[in-house]
């Protein structure tokens, strides 16, 4: 029997605490937006985000860590394996750009489903965006005035 249930992350983190007081630990667990993952005793792992991956490869590397950590294994190799750097005389690192990224993809293929918006045929409202100006309590715009004083002075 299937069952789909629309929870916070508050009641799904409650639900977990009351299954595992009665020794009953999960087969499955989604999460959406692959943001705040905290639950590891799940026999399958899947991730939902409508936010592409594609912008920074640690993004990358953290979702595919919470599914399974072996498919691209410590975080060092991942990094010296993708990542184009420059080391500075400081002996930290400047990343310049990504390298070896055919073989990232073909590497996380067979656990990224990617469709785009025209693929999908999403039957979305129109966006609306709202601006809400608040004033500025005193105290507020005194740490405010400050912080311009020292922002036009230190220039």
């Amino acid at each position: 029997r299937r069952q789909m249930t629309e929870l916070s992350k508050e009641m799904l983190q409650e639900q977990v605490e009351r299954r595992r007081q009665r020794g009953i630990e999960g087969l499955v667990k989604i999460v959406n937006q692959g943001q705040n993952p905290v639950y590891s005793t799940f026999e399958v792992t899947s991730v939902l985000t409508g936010t592409p991956l594609e912008n920074r490869l640690d993004e990358l590397f953290s979702v595919l860590q919470f599914i399974d950590p072996t498919i691209l294994g410590p975080l060092w190799r991942f990094n010296q394996r993708y990542y184009e750097v420059n080391r500075r005389p400081s002996g930290s690192y400047k990343v310049l750009g990504y390298k070896n990224l055919d073989e990232l993809r073909h590497r996380i293929a067979p656990y990224v489903l990617r469709r785009l918006k025209d693929q999908v045929q999403l039957d979305l409202l129109e966006r609306i965006d709202s601006n809400f100006f608040v004033e500025m309590t005193e105290p507020q715009r005194a740490a405010y005035g400050e912080y311009e004083h020292k922002r036009v002075y230190k220039w």
